[in-house]
């Protein structure tokens, strides 16, 4: 079985496609039941706010770091596998914890699985692909996050329905498992990649070179952490948010949201990294960058829009036309980012990058709460809140990305000439 897996050239894809997938959706599975946990376990409102912020996202950061330096260093193929084990047993263990502290154990445990397995899958698929394929390989890996995200907020939202009996319990144990199952798999059927992306390098000698790199990476990772803080506190905080927009209205159903948002994800990720795939081989990976910029601008209208639209339709329909853009913004950024890393380095810009993402995605989701608790108006105003934090992050991240533009113009040129 392991060699007839392997005989297929690009199996493998789908086996990450498939871990990408089940990531997202364990993260996500405590979003749609909240209001269960709180119940059964008698919580507050500060340590719902910990379950699904503090304890999740800063083990995340360690879990990035560690992960990048060992992608570097031994088998990738291990790191993953291994990680997916833990998150796995992690889901599990919250779908059996009997009280908040283990719960809040499993959640911690869970953020570290995943912030160790982030950068190396990443370093793993660019490792695998050529520079022509790599958009596109990245937009499928995007896709698979969206799945899960819209397969949680389904499979929760049938649970909520269920009766208080811990009926909320069995997603946890059932993909929990299955995770389990798929990381075994993962380190029987995987290889470790050779590297096949072509690097920039700069001429033996050449002094400031490097100093001209380090500063693009730093300003494109920053603009990519404000881009995604944008997406996570978009899609952790929407389904609440729509909750309390559509309060009352019988037609709203979070299935309906999760379906929206699968659909609309898959799609533009799939439209978009086919586009930036082609002009990627015609030697032009710079084209990333701008698709990239010309599709934050057209999200952001729609991420301001869904929260608080008036009818429940439309609401849909805006909440997938961002997941559309966000996700499509997500594969074009992993790819830009990766296409342009050294080798040697991938890992490591790619932990740096998943440092950004989730400090900022940790700082705007809980500038979200804290505005929406001070606010005046009854219930938080949630929906409100979130349309202008979210939307602030996303304009700030495109005047970022315009910078990006003009500094890997002026890096090319300075190798040019030093050349």
């Amino acid at each position: 079985m392991k060699s007839k897996f392997r005989a297929m050239r690009y199996n493998w894809l789908i086996l990450i496609i498939v871990l990408v997938a089940l990531s997202v959706l364990d993260r996500s599975l405590l979003y749609g039941i909240v209001d269960q946990v709180r119940q059964e376990f008698r919580l507050t409102d500060a340590d719902v706010g910990l379950l699904t912020g503090a304890y999740f996202l800063w083990p995340v950061l360690a879990g990035n770091l560690i992960g990048g330096i060992l992608a570097d260093r031994i088998s990738k193929v291990d790191v993953i596998a291994g990680a997916a084990l833990l998150w796995g047993a992690a889901t599990l263990a919250g779908g059996l914890a009997q009280g908040f502290s283990e719960f809040a154990a499993a959640r911690i445990m869970l953020g570290f699985a995943q912030g160790m397995a982030a950068p190396t899958l990443l370093a793993y698929i660019s490792g695998r692909m050529t520079m022509a394929w790599l958009p596109f390989a990245l937009g499928l890996y995007s896709v698979g996050g969206t799945a899960g995200y819209g397969i949680a907020l389904t499979v929760t939202s049938w649970a909520a329905k269920g009766s208080a009996d811990g009926s909320w319990r069995e997603p946890f144990i059932v993909f929990g498992a299955i995770t389990v199952g798929i990381g075994i798999f993962t380190r029987l059927a995987l290889r470790d990649p050779k590297s096949a992306l072509p690097t920039p390098t700069a001429k033996k000698g050449s002094p400031g070179l490097d100093a001209r790199w380090l500063v693009f990476f730093l300003v494109f990772v920053l603009a990519l952490g404000l881009l995604a803080g944008a997406k996570f506190a978009f899609h952790g905080w929407l389904p609440t948010a729509m909750k309390r927009n559509f309060a009352g209205d019988a037609s709203y159903d979070q299935a309906a949201l999760g379906l929206a948002i699968s659909i609309g994800g898959a799609a533009g990720c799939l439209i978009w990294t086919l586009a930036a795939s082609i002009w990627t081989k015609a030697g032009r990976p710079e084209a990333s960058l701008w698709i990239l910029i010309l599709a934050t601008i057209a999200t952001t209208p729609f991420l301001l829009a869904s929260p608080i639209a008036s009818n429940v339709l439309v609401g849909l329909l805006f909440a997938g036309l961002a997941a559309m853009g966000t996700q499509v913004s997500s594969a074009l950024s992993h790819a830009a980012l990766q296409s342009l890393t050294p080798s040697m380095f991938r890992g490591r810009v790619a932990a740096a990058n998943m440092i950004s993402v989730t400090g900022l995605s940790s700082l705007i989701t809980w500038l979200v709460g804290l505005a929406s608790t001070h606010s005046d108006v009854k219930g938080g105003n949630l929906p409100v809140q979130l349309a202008i934090s979210s939307g602030a992050a996303t304009l700030l991240s495109i005047a970022l990305l315009f910078v990006t533009v003009h500094l890997y113009q002026r890096v090319k040129l300075a190798q040019k000439l030093e050349i």
